[in-house]
């Protein structure tokens, strides 16, 4: 197995020669390094073909190049995927019926001491395609005061701890469509939404088997319910005109014939 990289570093070096105190021996300017990764320790830098010995490490950083490492294991091939950050402590700085968030004191992957503040959602995030027999879908409109804009979406809603999923989406679909339905069959399952701040998890399903019923709406929401056929609302998402990462996620997937 080999990995094929390509890699420009923005460096506009200018002359023939650096100072002496740099470790690079010689270099190749204005021109893409392709290489190729075998499953061994490979260290490389972009725009550049460089010589340097095993302490130039700090010199090619501080110059502004792009230094990468790539360690495999020539048995199994497979990376090391062990934590390499350490946890001095934690302490909880907010929490709601919805999220608590965290602040820890940490060492990082590099050795460098910092604070790391997380935010752990209490629900899990449920998605719902409803498709009929027809080929139609049903996406739901809102405001969303967190982005500042309107936007379409799929059913979607919070699953909280210890309740079953389907019966998530199944309330879900009928709270914002008024949908009930036969069957739900999984599309996708522990997606992370935001994994550099957050544990917020999703599973999206697709729906079918439909019978109309009233509509259920939380006491915060105001939505719009749109009817339209499955391959308009994944044309929207190709467009642009969907946003919501499950929601493209979801109708892309059903695209490809999930």
């Amino acid at each position: 197995m080999a990995y094929s990289v390509a890699i420009k570093v923005a460096a506009n070096m200018h002359g023939n020669q650096m100072s002496q105190n740099s470790s690079i021996a010689s270099f190749i300017s204005n021109r893409f390094l392709w290489l190729t990764l075998s499953p061994v320790a490979v260290c490389l830098v972009g725009d550049m073909a460089l010589d340097y010995s095993p302490g130039s490490r700090t010199s090619l950083v501080s110059c502004g190049f792009l230094l990468l490492t790539l360690t495999m294991s020539e048995s199994d091939h497979t990376l090391d995927q062990s934590n390499p950050w350490l946890t001095h402590d934690s302490r909880e700085i907010y929490e709601n019926p919805w999220i608590r968030v965290r602040e820890d004191r940490v060492t990082n992957a590099t050795g460098c001491d910092g604070i790391y503040r997380v935010v752990e959602y209490k629900n899990r995030a449920v998605g719902v395609v409803p498709v009929d027999e027809e080929g139609n879908t049903w996406i739901v409109g809102q405001y969303r005061y967190a982005q500042g804009t309107y936007e379409w979406e799929i059913p979607e809603g919070g699953s909280p701890e210890g309740e079953d999923l389907l019966a998530t989406a199944a309330r879900e679909l009928r709270e914002e469509t008024g949908l009930i339905a036969e069957r739900f069959e999984l599309l996708l399952g522990e997606l992370q939404l935001s994994n550099s701040v957050s544990n917020e998890r999703a599973w999206l399903y697709v729906a079918r088997g439909l019978t109309p019923a009233e509509l259920d709406l939380d006491d915060t929401e105001q939505i719009v319910v749109r009817r339209l056929p499955l391959a308009d609302a994944i044309a929207m998402a190709e467009r642009g005109e969907i946003h919501d990462a499950m929601s493209v996620v979801a109708l892309l997937k059903l695209k490809d014939g999930a």
